[in-house]
């Protein structure tokens, strides 16, 4: 079940999103009592009910006794051209009112045209625009119905959006029909009117994606077009000659320069082994080619030093000498 709009308060009765039929509202009458003689409702809200024509002549009553009405709000109802004379003498009934919120109901050219011309002829000179919404109806060629409109009445359809708001017209109108043209099974909807592309990005059908971009020049005096080819070794943008060789999206020749630029890598363990250490002094078997080494003769009297015999302190003075 649809959820209820917000309660009502001192300036608004909003009976919105209720999913009143005209049998409900009988139970309006004994809520508000129809023998009083005004309320002080600036806003009256029955938007997005099962209302028709019928259940609109309670909510009318209403209206009639709210002398400071400036906004009602019918839309999304099952109102249709029966209810259209009723919602005219209330244009002149309420001078106030501002806003008639009546979109997605079952108004034709006949219903609209007898509301429009009303509201027309009761709004004065002095007042803001009367603003009256009336897209998603029945009406049948919208643009023609405005225009035969425009030929005798006082109306705009807002094509202005940005000078022409809900309390001012930048043409001096009596009342605006804004999106008038938006009509229930009309070619014209909610975005058709925008140009291609706007508010979104789309890439065109006949776009050639090469690498991570791909390119749509636009020139003064034809159409957008995408870049089908592009000369090898040049920059998508500037068609300017890149260095190294290879276009600007070469992965491959990105990799050769990269490998080439790369630092040597450092030789493995088992390419290069430290140097030995020499084997330590006092061992037994290395000894002999110490003493090789250090020449001749003087092994002898080294090893003797080295066994600890009696000559020992003569062999060894005669090695340092014979080593000096």
């Amino acid at each position: 079940m649809a959820m209820a709009g917000p309660p009502s308060t001192a300036y608004r009765l909003n009976y919105s999103r209720r999913r009143f039929t005209d049998d409900d509202l009988q139970r309006l009458r004994r809520e508000l009592p129809l023998k009083q003689d005004a309320y002080p409702y600036e806003e009256v809200d029955f938007s997005q009910n099962e209302l028709s024509s019928t259940g609109l002549r309670v909510v009318l009553e209403v209206c009639r006794r709210c002398p400071k009405l400036r906004v009602l709000k019918l839309y999304r109802n099952q109102i249709d051209d029966g209810g259209a004379k009723g919602l005219a003498d209330l244009c002149g009934q309420c001078p106030a009112i501002e806003e008639m919120h009546l979109s997605h109901n079952h108004f034709t050219a006949v219903g609209v045209e007898t509301l429009i011309t009303a509201a027309e002829q009761a709004r004065p000179d002095h007042m803001s625009p009367l603003w009256l919404r009336l897209e998603q109806n029945d009406v049948g060629d919208a643009e023609a119905v405005f225009r035969d409109l425009q030929t005798r009445l006082s109306v705009c359809n807002r094509q202005d959006e940005f000078r022409c708001t809900v309390r001012v017209c930048c043409r001096k109108m009596k009342v605006h029909l804004p999106f008038f043209n938006w009509q229930r099974g009309s070619r014209h909807q909610p975005g058709s009117d925008k140009p291609p592309g706007a508010g979104s990005f789309r890439v065109p059908d006949n776009a050639e994606i090469a690498g991570p971009s791909f390119r749509v020049p636009r020139g003064e005096a034809s159409p957008p077009a995408v870049s089908q080819a592009r000369a090898a070794g040049t920059t998508p943008k500037s068609n300017a000659p890149v260095s190294n060789g290879g276009g600007a999206w070469d992965i491959a020749g990105a990799s050769r320069r990269l490998a080439a630029s790369a630092p040597p890598a450092a030789p493995s363990e088992s390419a290069e082994k430290p140097a030995e250490k020499p084997p330590a002094w006092g061992g037994g078997s290395s000894a002999a080619p110490v003493a090789a080494a250090r020449g001749g003769s003087s092994a002898a009297p080294v090893a003797a030093a080295r066994g600890g015999s009696s000559a020992a302190p003569a062999a060894a003075a005669a090695a340092a000498a014979a080593a000096a």
